[in-house]
């Protein structure tokens, strides 16, 4: 196996694997601070080639995902991905397939949405005039 490894070039494979992702991976934070900051959080994985994505309160993740599909963007919701079938908050984008111009497009439409469906959450508490609701929208 050694041989193999050595002989058919898996060491440069695998740094140019890395290069590759690493690219992708910054164009992704990158997009993720100018987008989402003001509406999600997300961490800065040290590996793997997707970003996961809490949404705020009264975001859900599948919620969000049938949405986006109108905009043709796919999303996979973290619940399907979770044992405990917790997760409802949250989503994964992968990004290692994806073109630089499809990430930035891709963030902007999610942020987008996620700001509509909290004003819609905030409108909809104003309606019910229940002061509760409304603070909790205020604060998240």
């Amino acid at each position: 196996m050694e041989y193999y490894l050595r002989e058919f070039g898996w060491g440069e494979h695998a740094a140019q694997a890395r290069r590759y992702g690493g690219e992708k991976y910054r164009k992704m934070l990158s997009a993720a601070r100018k987008y989402l900051s003001d509406v999600a959080k997300y961490g800065q994985p040290n590996g793997g080639v997707s970003l996961w994505v809490e949404l705020p309160v009264g975001v859900g993740a599948e919620a969000l995902c049938s949405r986006m599909l109108e905009k043709n963007v796919i999303l996979t919701p973290a619940v399907s991905m979770i044992v405990s079938g917790r997760g409802n908050r949250h989503i994964r984008l992968s990004f290692l397939n994806l073109s630089d111009d499809k990430i930035e497009v891709g963030l902007k439409r999610i942020g987008d949405m996620i700001r509509a469906m909290l004003e819609e959450n905030f409108l909809h508490c104003l309606d019910k005039t229940d002061f509760k609701c409304l603070i909790i929208k205020i604060i998240n």
